[in-house]
């Protein structure tokens, strides 16, 4: 199937988006089966055209992509922002990411389109850094969660990295716009006397963490972590829940870190999010 390359300013009709939808599910279904690492990463570089050539039709922000369940489609709540999030997983287990971000331009009055482009693997010392499309600390986001600040509006992000067949990680991002261009990381996350741009929760692979939003309290509750043996100290790829939760509060735009809270009256609380089934590879 081929499609025009020259559409922005022109509306989609429904049976259209239906198509590029139907060729999205195709390649990305191949992304998933195919065992040859060079016709993986061809499937998803045709996935990530197809994906961005339909996004330029100006109706493409609503258009759900119902049928594509295995990547990540997030709205922000303000409805500004959206994320179209996959990965593929090679067959020596290293897991690339992939991101389409697609955002309200107040200036031009428009939806636009940024790739961003994983880098995680060059990154060192990245809670500290403060990053950009270029580079991206690749993961699968799961939530987005919105706050202003001073006017300006910061999305904090949920994700998942699963880094190698040892151990996984959550992360804890904020995205906002610097001179409108996408950024990645803020010091707002605070912990005693640090202050991080983002959050990294490292653990063995072979256990399950949680990361979710409590929207009521404004909290991000997670699972506190120990090492299963204390001569392992500070070998995250062994570190497991220790029944306990912390949590990062909301105040006044920071993030603030409290240990050993009690999150048993959160068990209603509907905004608490995971991953989809089928998103994330089995191992």
């Amino acid at each position: 199937m081929s499609f025009s390359t020259h559409i922005y300013g022109q509306k989609a009709s429904k049976s259209l988006f239906g198509e590029y939808e139907d060729t999205l599910k195709y390649l990305h279904n191949k992304i998933v089966f195919t065992k040859d690492d060079d016709a993986k990463l061809n499937f998803s570089n045709s996935f990530k055209n197809i994906l961005n050539e339909v996004l330029e039709f100006d109706n493409s922000f609503q258009y759900p992509f119902d049928s594509l369940k295995n990547i990540s489609r997030l709205y922000s709540p303000d409805k500004k922002l959206r994320i179209y999030n996959w990965f593929l997983e090679k067959e020596n287990k290293e897991i690339i990411y992939y991101c389409i971000v697609q955002y309200y331009d107040k200036r031009k009055k428009e939806f636009l389109t940024q790739d961003l482009y994983d880098n995680s693997k060059n990154l060192r010392n990245v809670e500290k850094k403060v990053l950009d499309s270029e580079n991206w600390f690749g993961c699968l986001y799961y939530e987005i969660i919105q706050e202003k600040k001073n006017g300006k509006q910061y999305y904090t992000l949920l994700g998942w990295d699963g880094i190698d067949e040892y151990s996984t990680q959550k992360i804890i991002d904020v995205l906002h716009f610097t001179r409108n261009k996408i950024t990645f990381g803020h010091p707002i996350f605070i912990k005693e006397k640090n202050k991080d741009n983002r959050v990294l929760i490292e653990y063995d692979e072979r256990t399950s963490v949680s990361l979710s939003y409590n929207k009521k309290e404004k909290k991000i509750i997670f699972n506190n972590l120990i090492p299963i043996k204390k001569e392992l100290e500070g070998l995250y790829e062994y570190y497991v829940p220790d029944g306990s939760n912390n949590s990062y509060n909301y105040k006044s735009g920071k993030w603030i870190f409290e240990k050993d809270i009690d999150a048993r009256n959160d068990k209603n609380n509907n905004s608490r999010k995971k991953p989809k089934m089928g998103l994330l590879p089995s191992r």
